[in-house]
């Protein structure tokens, strides 16, 4: 049903009318509207589109529509009712709830921006006060998930947290596991990125990014506006330490900076545990200014001797995370080795009476052999490939992973992958068949054509382009040259 001005619509009851009086927003999950109950009180409506949410959704749905109404503290922006679309069928689903009409702390925000003023430190002691006991409130009943400035309201110069729950049953029907419409970028949680069970350490560290922003005006990460967006504010708040506050605000009191930092740590344990521990750290900075001893340089001296160390962690963790993500593009286009070893193999198999070939995989390594079924003792093809970690050209190309496919007697050829173009992520498969220089005095006797060994490949490739013992024929990798060293078996 389409709402429009002079709409009646319910409470609990019948006789709890309300009247539409206007509509005063939109956005992807419905219209809020002004509306007056019979006493001339005005409050807020929010109609929420379900369309798209399946059955699991709507019990969620409901299950957190009824907990809204349940959430009752001053920082919280009170929901009176929750219609779920079946007691007035007639009716869309909505929320009745506390109509604000103070601006959104996004709207401070900006006009601190514009003045280039920053809130001194009992104003922001307050303002956090205000919104960790909202939280401490919330987080008994439900995990918000969208925390971010246009979701704090102002009523009467008091902060309300606003937009919990609701939206986001919707948003998670209706969205790709990219965050779109989820949660903001700017404020997502590291776990929420890797999309880990919703929990209250998820709201700690987005409330913590929004105490960032209400004390130095700025955002903690640095994060381009071209390319993948997403992904950009993916590796910034998984892997990117946040800048020093007081770089923005050199007068952050140092209590509400180690406050800050605490709750976005990366790791959820790294965080406080409950609200109740924020609570009381605001409450104690003020005993802090009443101390007798000034120990601020120990503070700073601390705090720096912090960050270096969480920087180092957080490097090495992206080295990490880079390895992993790297061996994974390794390991993907290994698979096309693999497939052309297991084609022939399943062909052959297929189509011959007497003999049978076996594949086998190494789960450990990227590796596989290739052997004839049930021939005790016979050795058997191997293809082995490695990632290549250090930064290796062939013809300014770089070399992303090596290694080789040999038969029983020691022929075949090195495996390459080489990215053919700077921005080229996978690169292309190459091989390298050495034989020996007639001209120059043999130092080993290994069948012709032969690979390098692994182990030889770093030296090797630096003589590709000179008079050398070896001659290196360059070809691209095709699954027929599998075929001749599997040959070779029988």
């Amino acid at each position: 049903m389409d709402l429009r001005p002079g709409t009646i619509v319910y409470g609990l009851t019948n006789d709890d009318q309300y009247e539409i009086i206007r509509p005063i927003g939109n956005g992807a999950f419905g219209v809020v509207y002004e509306v007056r109950n019979k006493e001339g009180l005005i409050f807020a409506l929010k109609t929420i589109i379900t369309a798209w949410v399946n059955n699991d959704g709507l019990q969620m749905l409901l299950n957190e529509g009824k907990l809204t109404t349940e959430v009752r503290h001053d920082n919280i922006l009170r929901v009176f009712y929750f219609h779920d679309g079946r007691q007035y069928p007639n009716l869309p689903p909505y929320i009745i709830m506390e109509y604000a009409d103070g601006g959104t702390l996004q709207d401070c925000l900006d006009e601190k921006r514009r003045d280039l003023e920053y809130f001194n430190t009992e104003e922001l002691r307050e303002i956090f006060y205000q919104l960790a006991s909202g939280m401490k409130a919330l987080n008994e009943k439900l995990v918000h998930r969208d925390i971010k400035p246009d979701n704090i309201l102002f009523v009467n110069n008091i902060l309300k947290i606003s937009d919990f729950g609701l939206s986001k049953v919707v948003a998670a029907a209706t969205r790709s596991k990219t965050l779109k419409g989820i949660n903001h970028l700017k404020y997502c949680a590291p776990e929420a990125w890797r999309l880990e069970k919703n929990t209250p350490a998820m709201d700690m560290y987005s409330m913590g990014i929004v105490f960032y922003e209400i004390a130095t005006l700025e955002q903690p990460y640095d994060v381009g506006i071209s390319g993948d967006v997403v992904e950009a504010w993916k590796n910034a708040h998984i892997l990117q330490q946040a800048k020093d506050p007081r770089l923005y605000n050199a007068n952050l009191d140092l209590g509400l900076y180690q406050l800050i930092m605490k709750m976005i740590y990366k790791r959820p344990q790294d965080r406080y545990t409950t609200w109740d521990e924020i609570i009381q750290r605001l409450q104690s900075i003020s005993a802090f200014k009443e101390s007798s001893r000034d120990v601020s340089s120990l503070l700073v001296s601390a705090i720096e001797s912090h960050r270096k160390a969480e920087q180092a962690r957080l490097k090495t963790e992206e080295e990490i995370t880079k390895r992993k993500e790297y061996e994974g593009i390794i390991e993907y286009c290994f698979e096309e080795i693999y497939n052309a070893g297991k084609e022939i193999v399943d062909a052959f198999n297929l189509q011959s009476d007497f003999t049978k070939l076996s594949i086998g995989r190494e789960k450990s390594d990227l590796s596989y052999y290739i052997s004839v079924l049930g021939r005790a003792g016979g050795k058997p093809v191997i293809i082995i490939v490695k990632p290549v970690y250090e930064n290796i050209y062939i013809e300014n190309k770089l070399i992303k992973a090596w290694g080789l496919a040999k038969s029983p007697y020691g022929k075949g050829f090195n495996l390459l992958l080489i990215s053919t173009e700077p921005e080229d992520l996978y690169g292309q498969w190459m091989t390298f068949h050495v034989t020996h220089n007639p001209l120059v005095l043999k130092k080993d006797r290994r069948l012709e054509p032969f690979p390098f060994e692994i182990r030889e490949l770093p030296n090797e490739i630096k003589n590709l382009n000179a008079i050398h013992i070896y001659q290196v024929h360059q070809d691209i990798f095709k699954t027929e040259m599998l075929e001749s060293l599997i040959q070779e078996l029988f």
